[in-house]
C-alpha cells in the first residue's frame, strides 16, 4: 500500500468522533446510524456525516436494513491493523 493511501486513511480517522465510531464498530461489528449516535451521545446528523466521510474513504461499508443505513468496518489489512491498535489502547 502506498504511503499516500495510508496518510489519507489516517487523516480521515484522526478526528475524535470518527475514532469513537470506529471503536464502537470494532466491538459491535455492524450498527445502524441511530444506534451509533445513541451509543456516543451524538446527533444522528453529525454521526451520519462522519460515517459518510469514513465510507467515502473506504474505511467503512454501508448496507440498508429497511429504512436504516448500517455500517461496518472494511475488511482490509490496514483496517485490521487499526482495529488492533484501537482495541489495545481504547478498551
Amino acid at each position: 500500500m502506498h504511503l499516500n493511501k495510508i496518510a489519507t486513511i489516517l487523516k480521515h480517522i484522526g478526528e475524535e468522533n470518527r475514532l469513537k465510531i470506529m471503536c464502537v464498530l470494532v466491538s459491535n461489528k455492524n450498527l445502524c446510524v441511530s444506534d451509533i449516535a445513541k451509543k456516543l451521545s451524538l446527533s444522528v446528523a453529525s454521526t451520519s456525516h462522519h460515517l459518510r466521510t469514513l465510507e467515502k474513504n473506504n474505511i467503512l461499508v454501508s448496507s440498508k436494513e429497511g429504512k436504516e443505513v448500517c455500517y461496518r468496518l472494511v475488511d482490509s489489512p490496514i483496517i485490521k491493523d487499526i482495529k488492533k491498535l484501537l482495541c489495545k489502547y481504547a478498551f
